[in-house]
């Protein structure tokens, strides 16, 4: 598997409240109107989970797999074209303030990796910073 980190974010909010929201699927829905809809059909969601079909790719199932409350979120998908896992760290730097830094392991063959290994580089980087400007304060009541 290939590993892509993202830098450590700065989050304007308290970990249990980044927690609160990033560790229910459900809250995706608020950003739904967000998607691209010409590359992202049928979305849907529940607590643990998240399926959607991007074109021309095929259907992705993303769940929740492991979660340590106020710490760590880990994603896995269970149905997609390539297998791959999301870790969102977070650790409390004072009151209000949250460091967040996004890891991602994905299965690539040789080819895949050369092709798309610098966008993967580039995406969990920009996910990571969309992520730490979410107003979490808002979201988690």
């Amino acid at each position: 598997m290939t590993t892509y980190e993202s830098k450590v974010k700065s989050v304007a909010a308290n970990d249990s409240q980044i927690f609160a929201v990033l560790s229910n699927m459900n809250n995706l829905q608020r950003f739904e109107s967000r998607l691209p809809k010409d590359k992202i059909q049928d979305f849907k969601t529940t607590q643990t989970t998240c399926s959607f079909s991007v074109s021309p790719f095929g259907n992705f199932e993303i769940a929740i797999v492991e979660a340590t409350p106020n710490n760590t979120i880990k994603y896995g998908t269970t149905q997609s074209p390539m297998q791959f896992n999301v870790w969102v760290q977070l650790k409390q730097i004072e009151p209000g303030k949250c460091a967040l830094k996004l890891t991602m392991k994905i299965e690539l063959n040789f080819m895949l990796k050369a092709m798309v290994g610098k966008y993967l580089e580039e995406y969990i980087d920009k996910a990571a910073t969309v992520l730490a400007s979410l107003p979490y304060a808002q979201l988690s009541k």
